[in-house]
């Protein structure tokens, strides 16, 4: 039904060493070769202002470096601010996206009645058993998957913009409550395989911050929502 149309991307990303860079790019090529019916236009939002000097070339993104110290919802609202496409995708930097992936998920998403979905990542525990079918739920690391997820216009609309409290921990446990809050339907699509290298990210959160973007982040969502 979507065929042949551009879908928004919002990529968060952190290129300081060749690693990272390698990985980046990863992400966007096998992005891009991961589907043929579908353009993806990607908004990297790319924490290293220096990204150019440092000898990184970031081709097939609309690079985006923010004049704004590092806040995950902060950064993510950025790229969100962009986005009109009927479906959208927020996704990390550290993912191997499969063929038809983004096909699958969407087809499923329209004959399932979701709202949001995230991919089947292959090898995380939290997924055995979810190899197949629509999996619907909101627990988080299994059906709400902070690194892909794709979002319907519906979604989009009640989600963005993100709460920007939320600097790194406690952002996939408000994302639950704010689908749960608007009645939104979720879930895990098996058929939808993106692989999540996991936490490679997380050497680069600075040290004077590490308490305020983790801890910090648990205790800012459970004085938002205890209550």
């Amino acid at each position: 039904m979507w065929a042949n149309m551009t879908i928004d991307v919002v990529m968060l990303s952190v290129c300081k060493d060749q690693s990272s860079y390698d990985m980046t790019r990863q992400a966007i090529e096998t992005l891009r070769s991961s589907e043929r019916e579908y353009i993806f236009n990607i908004w990297l939002i790319e924490t290293n202002t220096n990204y150019k000097e440092a000898g990184f070339n970031l081709p097939n993104a609309i690079v985006i470096t923010p004049d704004t110290e590092f806040g995950y919802n902060k950064y993510l609202n950025i790229g969100l601010s962009n986005c009109t496409s009927n479906y959208t995708v927020i996704a990390n930097n550290d993912l191997i996206f499969e063929k038809n992936w983004f096909s699958n998920i969407t087809n499923a998403m329209e004959s399932a009645g979701l709202d949001s979905a995230s991919p089947y990542n292959p090898g995380w525990g939290l997924h055995a058993g979810c190899e197949s079918g629509v999996h619907k739920g909101v627990t988080v690391s299994k059906h709400i998957c902070g690194w892909c997820m794709v979002l319907s216009k519906r979604a989009y609309d009640c989600i963005y913009p993100l709460d920007e409290q939320f600097l790194f921990w406690g952002q996939d446990d408000d994302m639950r409550m704010v689908i749960e809050s608007n009645d939104l339907v979720h879930g895990l699509v098996g058929e939808s395989q993106v692989k999540h290298l996991t936490s490679k990210s997380h050497r680069f959160v600075p040290t004077d911050r590490k308490h305020l973007m983790l801890e910090g982040g648990c205790k800012a969502f459970h004085k938002k929502w205890d209550s």
